[in-house]
C-alpha cells in the first residue's frame, strides 16, 4: 500500500491521458484505414512513417439509397438477360417461319405442277376422245355407204387415217358381235396400197 501511494497523483493522470491519446490515435488510424472517416490530415504523417497505405474509401458508403441502387442494377441485368433470351427465341422463330414459308412455296409449286400435268392429261384425253368419236362417226357413215363410194372416199385419205378408221370399225364390229366390213374396203382398193396398209397394221405402225 505504501508502494502504491508513493506514485503521485500527477503521474497517474499523465499515464491515463497518454493511454487515452494512444487509444484515440489508434482508433483514428484504424477507422481511417477502413475508409470510414477522413483522418488523413491528422494521421497521414504517422501512416507515412510506419509505411501503411491508406485504404480506398468505400464508394457510395454514405449513400442511403445504395441498396436500392444495387437492386435496380440487378433488376436491369435480369431484364437484359431476359431480353437477350427473347431475342434469341425470336430469331429461332423467324428462322423456323422462313423454313415453313419455303416449304409452303415448294408445296405450292408442286401442286401447280401437278395441276398443270392434270390439265395436260385431261386435254390429251379429251383430244383422244374427240378423235375416237369422230372416227366412230366416220366409220358409221362409211359403213352405210355403198362399198364403191366408201372405197373412193378412203382412197382420198392418208394411210394413217385409213388405218385409224379400219381399227375403229373393227372394234365397233366386235362390240356389236358382227362381221367387220373393213376386209371389203381393203379388197376394193388397189392391191399395192391395200398390201401396204395391211403391212403397216401388222407392224403396229400408224
Amino acid at each position: 500500500m505504501a508502494e502504491y501511494s508513493s506514485v503521485g497523483a500527477g503521474a497517474r493522470i499523465a499515464l491515463l491521458l497518454l493511454l487515452v491519446s494512444v487509444l484515440i490515435v489508434g482508433g483514428l488510424v484504424w477507422f481511417d484505414y477502413l475508409g470510414l472517416i477522413d483522418a488523413n490530415r491528422v494521421v497521414a504523417p504517422v501512416l507515412r512513417i510506419v509505411g501503411i497505405k491508406r485504404a480506398a474509401p468505400v464508394q457510395g458508403a454514405e449513400d442511403p439509397f445504395l441498396l436500392e441502387v444495387e437492386r435496380i442494377k440487378a433488376r436491369e441485368e435480369a431484364i437484359a438477360l431476359r431480353t437477350a433470351e427473347l431475342d434469341g427465341r425470336e430469331k429461332q422463330l423467324q428462322t423456323r417461319q422462313a423454313e415453313v414459308d419455303q416449304m409452303a412455296a415448294s408445296l405450292a409449286e408442286q401442286k401447280k405442277s401437278l395441276e398443270d400435268q392434270q390439265k395436260s392429261v385431261s386435254a390429251a384425253q379429251k383430244t383422244y376422245d374427240d378423235k375416237v368419236a369422230n372416227l366412230r362417226d366416220l366409220s358409221g357413215k362409211l359403213a352405210s355407204m355403198p362399198p364403191a363410194q366408201a372405197e373412193a372416199l378412203l382412197q382420198e385419205m392418208k394411210d394413217v387415217d385409213i388405218i385409224d378408221v379400219i381399227r375403229v370399225t373393227d372394234q365397233i364390229a366386235v362390240e356389236a358381235g358382227t362381221t367387220s366390213i373393213t376386209s371389203k374396203w381393203l379388197s376394193d382398193m388397189p392391191a399395192k396400197r391395200s398390201a401396204l396398209i395391211g403391212q403397216k397394221m401388222m407392224l403396229g405402225q400408224p
